[in-house]
């Protein structure tokens, strides 16, 4: 059970808007949690909520709370220190314990369509080839996306990242697509190094 967290608030004006201050936020979060996996037999026990999500307004909201076990799991990320040059934009209260009384929830990562939709028509060219069939790739790909078309997913919100990776998509950008399920108490698990997992639940108040 998560017992402690400890809540940000997005402080945005006029200089600098929402948008850049989550993408900030989030990639401060990914760096320290990948720094605890790493450190932690490669286990992140960290988890991430948004408490003022709105699907219908398209938004995050202007909070986010990060939840551990233990006061030293909080302690060693030291969240505070990766945002001191910008402290006039975010708040950040000191640890807190988890109410009691609550209900659950969990926000995990939705996949991009279009990623989806090629690894699916890979899968289905793949398949036909073992069936000794004549299968051609491209037109596998164009019906796999003209069928995401009809059945897409809804929008949700979303944070435009950079990424960190070392290597040949160094610096490219995509788009952390986030949603929200409301779920009972599960068994405790990890969570990705942006503290998502939407098999997982979380504290919800």
């Amino acid at each position: 059970m998560c017992k402690y967290y400890i809540e940000v608030t997005l402080l945005a004006d006029l200089e600098v808007d929402e948008r850049f201050l989550w993408q900030t936020l989030l990639t401060k979060v990914h760096i320290c949690m990948s720094t605890f996996k790493a450190t932690n037999n490669k286990r992140n026990t960290l988890g991430v909520t948004f408490p003022h999500y709105n699907l219908k307004a398209f938004s995050l909201g202007s909070k986010l709370r990060v939840f551990a076990q233990t006061i030293n799991d909080l302690d060693s990320i030291n969240l505070k220190s990766e945002l001191t040059q910008l402290s006039d934009n975010f708040h950040l209260t000191a640890i807190k314990t988890t109410p009691e009384n609550h209900s659950r929830v969990s926000f995990g990562q939705v996949r991009a369509q279009s990623r989806t939709g090629e690894r699916i028509a890979k899968r289905l060219h793949r398949r036909a080839e073992q069936r000794g069939e004549i299968s051609n790739y491209s037109e596998i790909l164009s019906k796999v996306r003209e069928h995401n078309k009809i059945t897409k997913a809804p929008n949700y919100p979303f944070v435009k990242m950079i990424s960190l990776f070392d290597g040949a998509n160094s610096g490219g950008k995509y788009n952390l697509l986030i949603r929200k399920e409301s779920r009972g108490k599960q068994p405790r698990q990890d969570f990705d190094t942006y503290g998502l997992n939407i098999s997982a639940s979380l504290p919800n108040f």
